[in-house]
């Protein structure tokens, strides 16, 4: 039988074909007809008609063949482009850098500058780790979010604590925004108006940012342009930390410069401030470096064989089936395979992952150095635990700095926002359905401290209610107040705290030390501690299991000792 398309192109040209087909009386073998071997004298009305519609048929299956070529290079143009290396890594660091970037230099003060190079490169080297265990996971379970991963991995109760933790990190991360839009436009404003003017202080700046400008902002459900503000943000940021090594150039060639307040390290083992100092000074980089919350989404767009020595062309969209994740025949007892990824079995796409996680930290390691030595070195007897506050106001320089980081972090506010919304919702509502299921993939739940250019949102901007994705594929309506009452409630209590912490370095050390721990170390330990009792029922390598066991075990101290010393160190400050 042939084909619909092929019976209407012969039909179609069967008229014309037909006619062709009338031979003279006297002609050749062949003619238009010639394959049969009669003559065409001989061929009746009949055989020319079917011999025709013969030909017609296989013209139209030769056509088709010509045109599936064209309809499968348009079918892979239409898919959505896979990202480079390159591409992710620029990604993963515009995720993380951010406003942390504001106190290196305090925490390099409470080190020293050779020490604080040293830890910098050691969280690097421990985030970049735990990024490949996250990748390696997400590329065994199917995952498409970092929910969705521990979901899979460990289980809807795992799930279910995730959700809040995700949530007041957002929250902290968003009050760290307002109190660093206050620090930054607080001197502007005072400098323009009169020194007793009531709407020049800091609580005043404090109310009007949160209330009357992030409220607004946070109150649509989509991002729109807001979302843009990934590209002017980095650029924002190199302006910065140049004004800042500029100012450190300065102040270090100046005649009076003084050498003698700058220590190349403080550590002192039988100094109670030295154990304080870092305290304080390595959960500012654990949080600095925190873009784990991001990682399974930009792994999933990765292109199949990243590499940052080749262009990324046509082979980096989507050409069939096997770029998309292709999910593990068990991904319930098949967590020791993706523990093998250090070995043989590991995929390209798993191996350029890693070169793209060792990028981006290394160059966000350099970045801070940069900064915090910068920094350092411009304001030995000791910086503010953001930098900004310790320049003059009256510095046209750091004038222009402190307004880019104003509009940098008022804009990261709703792109922040707006995954801790639909985190919050989507945990509500999966908890309300009779029936159980992962949580639906938030695009945007990657969002850092630092305000994440991915950040979408997870509902539409119209009608009075929207459906929020609950269980296995359900759909829960969840209405359009709940949208109001949670932006009004978050900005609320993001303005309240920013108007009663006033020191940065508090909350960035009360953010990294306690929730970014445990979405830096807390789950990518609690994966490897999985892996290594699965492997050990599997009867696998005994070498592989204590590794595993290992490093699972030194992920889970470093976020207990995380949480003990900073809510020790928080309460011993107060």
């Amino acid at each position: 039988m042939l084909p619909q398309r092929a019976i209407g192109v012969s039909m179609g040209c069967c008229g014309a074909q037909m006619a062709a087909c009338k031979l003279p009386q006297r002609a050749p073998l062949g003619g238009s007809c010639g394959h049969f071997l009669q003559p065409a004298a001989r061929l009746s009305r009949r055989q020319r008609s079917a011999a025709c519609v013969t030909r017609a048929a296989a013209q139209a299956q030769e056509d088709g063949a010509m045109l599936r070529v064209p309809a499968a290079a348009a079918a892979a143009a239409n898919e959505p482009a896979k990202d480079s290396a390159a591409t992710a890594a620029a990604t993963l660091v515009n995720v993380a850098v951010g406003a942390g970037i504001l106190s290196m230099p305090y925490s390099f003060s409470l080190m020293g500058w050779s020490l604080g190079l040293f830890f910098t490169l050691a969280v690097a080297a421990v985030e970049a780790a735990t990024l490949c265990v996250l990748c390696a996971y997400a590329e065994e379970s199917a995952a498409t979010s970092y929910s969705g991963l521990v979901h899979a991995k460990l289980g809807p109760g795992a799930a279910a604590a995730l959700a809040p933790v995700l949530y007041v990190y957002l929250l902290l991360s968003c009050t760290a925004y307002l109190m660093i839009a206050a620090d930054c436009l607080f001197p502007l404003l005072a400098s323009a108006a009169a020194s007793d003017a009531w709407w020049a202080s800091r609580q005043a700046v404090v109310a009007a940012v949160g209330l009357g400008v992030a409220l607004p902002l946070s109150l649509p459900r989509t991002l729109g342009a807001v979302a843009g503000v990934s590209t002017f943000k980095v650029y924002a940021i190199a302006f910065v930390v140049g004004a800042v090594l500029w100012r450190a150039l300065g102040a270090v060639g100046a005649p009076d410069y003084s050498w003698a307040a700058v220590h190349a390290s403080t550590l002192d083992l039988s100094s109670p401030d030295c154990w304080q100092g870092l305290a304080v000074a390595l959960p500012i980089l654990a949080f600095g470096f925190q873009c784990h919350t991001a990682v399974v989404d930009l792994f999933l767009e990765l292109e199949d064989e990243p590499s940052f020595f080749k262009q990324s062309g046509s082979s980096s969209r989507g050409s069939s089936s096997s770029s998309k994740r292709r999910p593990s025949s068990s991904t319930s007892s098949g967590s020791s395979s993706a523990a093998a990824a250090a070995g043989a079995g590991m995929s390209p796409k798993l191996r350029g992952m890693m070169g793209v996680a060792v990028a981006s930290l290394g160059a966000m390691a350099a970045f801070y150095g940069i900064m915090g030595v910068a920094g350092y070195l411009a304001l030995p007897h000791g910086p503010d635990s953001n930098v900004m506050n310790a320049f003059p106001a009256s510095d046209p320089l750091m004038q222009a700095a402190r307004a880019m980081v104003g509009l940098i972090v008022i804009a990261a506010f709703p792109v922040n926002h707006v995954p801790a919304r639909s985190t919050i919702l989507e945990f509500v509502s999966h908890h309300l359905t009779p029936q159980g299921g992962p949580p639906a993939a938030t695009r945007g739940s990657g969002s850092s401290g630092s305000g994440s250019s991915r950040s979408k949102s997870a509902s539409s901007s119209t009608g009075s209610s929207s459906s929020s994705s609950s269980g296995a594929g359900q759909e829960v309506e969840v209405p359009g107040s709940a949208y109001t009452a949670e932006t009004l409630l978050f900005c609320g209590v993001s303005t309240a705290i920013a108007l009663s912490v006033t020191d940065l370095g508090t909350m960035f050390q009360l953010v990294g030390g306690t929730a970014a721990a445990v979405l830096i170390f807390g789950i990518p330990g609690a994966l490897l501690l999985k892996a290594a009792t699965e492997s050990g029922g599997e009867g696998q390598g005994g070498g592989r299991r204590a590794l595993l066991l290992a490093a699972g075990i030194a992920l889970e101290l470093i976020t207990l000792t995380s949480w003990g010393v900073t809510l020790y160190n928080l309460m011993g400050q107060h």
